[in-house]
């Protein structure tokens, strides 16, 4: 299961150069994490300085970004 991002969220992009895959991309309020390319290396839950990433529970859904297309 992949993960997500919370609401404690800084957008201090700690977790971006740590994604091997290049899933975490900026969102509208904070930054998001791409579930189809989410591959669970956990680095960004490591790095995190917020604690704001999370293994994603198959029966909830993530929250989504409410960024405007």
């Amino acid at each position: 299961m992949p993960f997500y991002i919370d609401n404690r969220c800084t957008s201090c992009g700690a977790c971006l150069s740590e994604c091997p895959t290049q899933s975490i991309r900026k969102g509208m309020n904070q930054y998001v994490i791409d579930t189809d390319t989410c591959d669970e290396h956990e680095l960004c839950v490591q790095i995190c300085p917020e604690d704001a990433i999370h293994l994603l529970k198959s029966e909830i859904s993530p929250p989504q970004d409410k960024a405007k297309s």
